[in-house]
């Protein structure tokens, strides 16, 4: 898990932000924010292994991830602000059993809540420097993490056919059908290419740039996987028993 959370860190670019703090706060914080993520990663898990879900075990893993929020320096009312969007993306993953499938969402609210985790990691980073948001300021880094949890979707839409899991690509492909959703990604990619050309183009602002740069490396591989796997997916198929529709047929 450490492995999938440093590669998720540094595809997020997280390193780049912890690299503004002073040397003591960015070791504490860095041990500290993969023991949340791991806290994280585990509400996921269970959410996604597990379609009846049990209050309990539920209140046991939130106390896990308040926890660790706490150990970073937070009290109570800021751990409860920072936890507000993962409260909300929960909500659209236990809404699956009730047939509220994320597609009746506008993508670009769908991932922005998807990219609560990451978006909380940064809230953190950016706590630990007064001076950060000044520079750099967090929404600035919006269209980067839609563009990123877009790319995982993509990524993860053979292996997510195996748990109950709200992969909004997978889920439209099943809905829509491939060449209908093919579309919609691939304009919806190119658009986000648009705001972050209209955003940041034209600022003097290396930091700004630099995040403008990102952007659309990132675009432009998200584009190549989506064609990649369209093609790998009208060539082979999805699996005939994709796990969350088998619980919504029974």
């Amino acid at each position: 898990m450490e492995q999938k959370i440093k590669e998720l860190f540094k595809y997020r670019k997280l390193p780049f932000l912890l690299n503004t703090l002073k040397s003591k706060d960015k070791a504490f914080l860095k041990k500290q924010l993969v023991t949340i993520q791991k806290t994280i990663y585990n509400l996921d898990y269970y959410l996604e292994s597990n379609w009846k879900i049990k209050d309990k075990k539920l209140a046991k893993l939130w106390e896990k991830i308040n926890n660790s929020i706490y150990d970073a320096g937070f009290n109570s009312n800021e751990v409860e602000k920072l936890t507000t969007h993962i409260k909300k993306y929960q909500l659209h993953e236990l809404q699956l059993r009730d047939n509220k499938l994320p597609t009746r969402l506008k993508m670009e609210y769908f991932y922005y809540y998807k990219s609560c985790d990451v978006r909380l990691m940064r809230e953190i980073i950016y706590a630990f420097n007064p001076q950060l948001p000044q520079e750099l300021p967090i929404s600035d880094w919006r269209l980067y993490d839609l563009v990123t949890e877009i790319n995982d979707d993509i990524e993860d839409v053979f292996e997510d056919q195996y748990t109950i899991n709200g992969n909004y690509f997978l889920i439209s492909v099943k809905e829509f059908g491939l060449d209908e959703t093919s579309k919609t990604f691939s304009d919806f990619l190119n658009n986000l290419l648009g705001k972050s050309i209209q955003k940041f183009s034209r600022s003097k602002k290396s930091n700004k740039l630099r995040i403008h740069f990102y952007t659309i490396k990132r675009i432009e591989e998200t584009i190549k996987l989506l064609e990649k796997n369209v093609e790998k997916i009208r060539s082979k198929g999805l699996n005939k028993k994709i796990v969350l529709f088998d619980f919504l047929n029974k």
